[in-house]
């Protein structure tokens, strides 16, 4: 593996690099100088605490689409091919192919999860099997409602995503208003829909599952845009609220 690394100033002196905090800056060229030739690397959270950046810093190089983050708990550096380029014989392939595996490129050489590639959860992670389609949107209407045995209206709050991504902030919607004892959320304000957005890209449909779950056990009243906010939503997915 190389020892120095290089940054685009076309990614680095960008408004979306540029509005982060300084924390969130640091974190990303401490990443990137310990990414392999590839631009994986697959210690992120030692990093971070070792140069005392937060979990906020991560979800910002998240959610600017700096890094992206795999479930094994390897991330990439977004722009790797922008910013860094090695002679053939001078690279080393990552070791970390199945989650390259999970990636294509666009014109520029810029990473991003290709969904034809990255599979979707089965029903050891969901309680519903389900698969991402064009009529998912049709299916999952009501989805949120079932019958238990003795005919009783029960609620699921399995979160199952479409290909749709209104259809996906409804369904989360749909969703808080069916287990939270605040007045149902009829109209989001554009920064609650961009959490919302947020919130949905950055974590899995298990994830929001279990934050759900969590939500549902409160005993104090949460506003959907309290919910939405990514730290609480975070601190509601931990169990820390």
């Amino acid at each position: 593996m190389a020892v120095k690394r290089m940054f685009s100033l076309s990614v680095v002196d960008s408004d979306a690099f540029l509005d982060m905090p300084l924390s969130s800056q640091v974190l990303y060229f401490h990443l990137s100088m310990r990414a392999d030739d590839d631009g994986f690397v697959n210690s992120p959270k030692k990093i971070q605490r070792l140069i005392g950046a937060t979990d906020g810093d991560a979800e910002m190089l998240i959610t600017r689409k700096f890094i992206i983050p795999f479930q094994t708990g390897v991330i990439v550096i977004t722009h790797w091919r922008l910013n860094n380029y090695l002679r053939n014989d001078r690279h080393h392939p990552t070791v970390y192919q199945t989650e390259k595996s999970m990636l294509s490129t666009d014109e520029n050489g810029v990473y991003f999860l290709d969904a034809n590639k990255v599979g979707i959860p089965n029903g050891n992670q969901l309680a519903t099997e389900y698969r991402l389609d064009k009529d998912s949107k049709d299916k999952n209407s009501n989805s949120s409602f079932k019958k238990d045995s003795n005919n009783n209206l029960t609620i699921d709050i399995s979160y199952i995503p479409s290909t749709d991504e209104q259809a996906n902030i409804n369904k989360f919607v749909e969703i808080f208003n069916s287990i939270s004892n605040m007045p149902p959320c009829e109209e989001l304000d554009p920064v609650t829909k961009t959490n919302i957005t947020d919130i949905i890209n950055i974590y899995d449909p298990f994830e929001i599952t279990t934050a759900f779950k969590h939500l549902a056990e409160l005993v104090i009243p949460v506003s959907l845009e309290w919910f939405a906010d990514m730290g609480n939503f975070r601190k509601v997915f931990e169990g820390n609220v």
